[in-house]
Parts: structure tokens; sequence; C-alpha cells
């Protein structure tokens, strides 16, 4: 749906849906025209999870208009701005109708729009079978049952069969060479051999999207790590998507100015460039950097990501050392009588340019 109008052709209300993110559902706006016929509207975004599920509505200046939340299969309680169910007015007040994995709810039957069929929340499963038949759903011969009944990461754009979202995970990034591999290789780690047909947890997934990462930085351009680091970020991987932070070279732009990481970060970008490196300022500030991590970690209920950042930036630290070292030194200035007895080229204290 990109228009809805009035019975005189006057729109409504009108839509963005961002067709790059490799999901056919992906909102971005919605223009809600207040008077149609006098055109004029006003301009609402859209702040979705990782299913692509409405979670607020903000206008052009960022103030939430509307927050929702969901059950497994999309039964939805909308909430005013302020996030206080006891506030809650019961429906939507901005004429927001795309919401669970962005599809349209229709208020008058209480059911979801997939394109082929509708789903009621309530029931959580569709209301007619799946017209390719039972094997659409496979592993449980139901032809009414949502996404094999794994709603929570699982999706179905088309009311057909169920396609792996991978939690939100970029398209691109998941059908890069070696990506599937790798989540198998996991699975073995994880399970000792390996359980058919086991999907990975979402912990499990950033772990495995950051490791390959690592594993194959030079593989990625800056504008898949920009994205992957907004997803990092959006499922909670601490509190900046900080898991970045060991393959994006460009990563600094997420620390906050003036922050350990960011002074860490600069220092290492810097010394590439020049080609002098002090192994003692970088260990120092690598060391602080750490820190930091734990303590984000911590302060966004992470603990334990924190504990494993904090070791993981260990070997960062012994990389960084090993590029600094072969790094030329800094050279001293040549040191030479001047007029006055002092040495030109050292340090007077004031005068100069800019003084």
């Amino acid at each position: 749906m990109l228009e809805e109008q009035d019975e005189s052709g006057n729109a409504l209300r009108s839509y963005v849906c961002l067709g790059d993110s490799g999901y056919i559902d992906h909102m971005v706006s919605m223009r809600r025209y207040d008077e149609p016929s006098a055109g004029q509207y006003e301009d609402l975004w859209y702040h979705a999870d990782d299913l692509f599920s409405t979670m607020a509505v903000s206008n052009s200046t960022g103030v939430v208009q509307e927050r929702y939340e969901y059950d497994d299969y999309g039964s939805v309680m909308v909430l005013g701005a302020d996030n206080d169910p006891a506030n809650s007015p019961g429906e939507t007040q901005i004429d927001n109708a795309f919401l669970f994995t962005g599809r349209y709810f229709d208020v008058e039957t209480g059911l979801y729009y997939y394109r082929t069929r509708y789903l009621d929340p309530k029931m959580g499963r569709f209301t007619t079978r799946d017209i390719i038949g039972t094997w659409g759903d496979a592993g449980l011969g139901n032809g009414l049952a949502y996404v094999g009944s794994n709603p929570s990461r699982f999706v179905d754009p088309w009311g057909l069969h169920k396609e792996d979202n991978f939690y939100g995970l970029p398209n691109d990034v998941r059908n890069m060479p070696g990506f599937g591999d790798h989540l198998e290789d996991l699975k073995k780690g994880i399970d000792g051999g390996g359980l058919p047909g086991r999907q990975l947890s979402k912990p499990e997934m950033y772990e495995a999207v950051q490791d390959f990462l690592e594993k194959n930085d030079r593989k990625f351009s800056a504008a898949q790590k920009k994205r992957l680091m907004g997803w990092l970020k959006k499922g909670g991987v601490a509190a900046i998507g900080i898991g970045l932070l060991l393959v994006a070279d460009d990563a600094s732009a997420a620390i906050e100015k003036g922050s350990a990481c960011r002074k860490f970060l600069d220092y290492i970008n810097g010394a590439r460039q020049t080609g002098i490196c002090s192994s003692t300022t970088l260990k120092t500030r690598g060391e602080a950097c750490k820190w930091q991590l734990f303590d984000i970690g911590n302060r966004s209920q992470a603990h334990n990501l924190g504990i494993t950042l904090y070791f993981q930036l260990d070997d960062m630290i012994l990389r960084a050392e090993r590029e600094c070292s072969a790094m030329r030194p800094k050279k001293k200035l040549p040191q030479h009588e001047g007029p006055g007895g002092g040495a030109e080229g050292s340090d007077q204290g004031d005068g100069g340019c800019g003084s």
C-alpha cells in the first residue's frame, strides 16, 4: 500500500518503505493529511525492532507520538508517548495501521493482512489454510500455523511460508559467501556436533556475526559496517554497538567524543596515517578503553558482555602493539646552537604562530 484516499480521491495517508533492506515491509514514514482537500499534512516516522514490528512513531522533530507493545503473535497494546500502560488510549490516535512485522492491522476485524490470507493474533494462527499446501510449514504439516510457531525469529510477509529473518541482520551480510558455513560451524561448537534443524538464539547470532566480522574484516564495505553497527546497537549489544570496535576502522564515529575508546581509536588511526607510534601511549589508552567497555556492559545490564568485550580488546591491543612496533620511531629534531646560545628547533616556551 502506497496511499489511502477518501471517496473524492484526496490523499488521507501516504507511505514510504525501505526497499533495499531485504524485507518488503520495512516501513519508514507516513504522511498524514489533516485536511486532505487543503493539502495540509504531518510527516511521521516509524521505528521498528528486528522483526520490523513498529515499536514507536515520532514526528519530524523526533518527539514520540505513540509506542506499541506486542505479544508473540502480534496482539498489540497502543501506548502514549509516556509509555505508561495506565494511559493507553486502547487504539491508535494517529491512524497508524502498520504494526506487527510491518503488516497492516484491520481494527474492525482485529486481523493482520498478510497478502494471501489473514493472521489472527489472539489465536496465533492464520484464518485460512496455506494456498501452497502444508509443506509451506515444513516439519509441522499444519496449513494454519504461523512461521512454524516460532515468531521470535521468522517472518512471513506473503502468508505462504516462513522466512528466516536472522533477527533483522542486513540481507547483504547474511548472503555473504561463507556466512552460512560459519553459522553451522558455530552450532557444532555449541552443541558438540550440531543439532539438526536447530536455530541459533539471538545472543548466539550476535556472537556469530561479531566472530565472522573479525575473521573477514576486509570483505566488508564501510556501508556494511555502518549497517551492522546499527544492527548491533538495536539488538542491545552494549550501549553503543561496541562490538564493531574490533573490526571497523571508522568505528570511532560511534564513540562519544572525548571517551577513552574514542581516544584509543583516534590514536591508532593517527599512527597509521603518520607512521609515528608510541607503544606506551597506545597501551595506556587501550587499557582505559577496556575499562570503558567493561563499564558499558555493566550499565547496559549486560555484565557478561562487558567482560567478554574487555578480554576481546586484549587481543586488539596486542595486534595494535605489533603494528605499532613495525612503524618508524619518532625522529628527534636536530639541535643546533642559535644566536642566543639556545638550541634551534627545541621548545623555548611561548612564541611563534598562534601565540
